[in-house]
């Protein structure tokens, strides 16, 4: 995997070594790139990317754009950034070199195995899509800004794959399983009542009642903040 952006924004190389990365404005523009691959961006959607502002001198991106070049190139991915005369840049990404789009693709897997009632498998998917995250947050090394959209769909997605694990788990009985998994994502969101359910109950019926009592009560604590 070249890219990863299920947390900090890394670039690593064909032996997988991690590329130094640029910092302030080309960095942005290489998460814009990535956070929409394979997708056409212009100028103006760059430059207010990378510098919060589309009136911005359009040579500062090209600027920015043969740096990059320069990097993916060091990363063994030489001509990933395509241009598109008179509109802008897009950054081509094969299916397993960004860590998103094996996220989405075991995500449609898991899918495919509900559909066919194959509920291990439907497991096994939802697991290696979560264990790609290395963070709650994608991009955590950027400025949210122009990404806050994207990177807030992202996040919403990864929880609703994690409480869908977690009522599988829980409907086999298998809670002791999820109970670190549950800590972690109820920690991130201590208001989300789905998942403070699913942690008592795992809790509970797994032997923990006290714990239990304790996992309502600081949910009831966080509403009240």
């Amino acid at each position: 995997m070249i890219y990863r952006i299920l947390g900090e924004l890394e670039v690593r190389d064909r032996a997988g070594r991690l590329v130094e990365l640029p910092r302030g404005h080309d960095l942005a523009v290489l998460a814009a790139l990535l956070i929409w691959p394979n997708r056409q961006l212009s100028k103006a959607e760059l430059l207010r990317a990378g510098w919060g502002d589309a009136e911005v001198n359009v040579a500062q991106l090209h600027k920015t754009i043969s740096a990059l070049r320069k990097l993916l190139a060091a990363a063994g991915r030489p001509g990933a950034v395509q241009t598109h005369n008179r509109f802008g840049y897009e950054l081509r990404v094969a299916g397993d070199d960004l860590d998103m789009l094996v996220f989405q693709r075991l995500i449609e897997r898991a899918d495919e195995d509900r559909a066919a009632r194959r509920t291990t498998d439907e497991i096994a998917h939802i697991r290696q899509a979560l264990r790609l995250w290395r963070g709650p947050r994608p991009l955590a090394n950027v400025t949210a800004g122009p990404f806050q959209g994207p990177v807030d769909a992202l996040r919403r997605r990864r929880k609703r794959i994690a409480v869908r694990l977690f009522s599988l788990e829980n409907s086999r009985g298998e809670y002791a399983a999820i109970l670190d998994d549950l800590e972690q994502f109820a920690a991130e969101d201590p208001t989300d009542a789905q998942l403070c359910r699913q942690r008592m109950i795992a809790l509970y019926l797994s032997g923990h009642s006290a714990d239990a009592t304790a996992a309502y009560e600081r949910h009831a604590t966080a509403l009240d903040r």
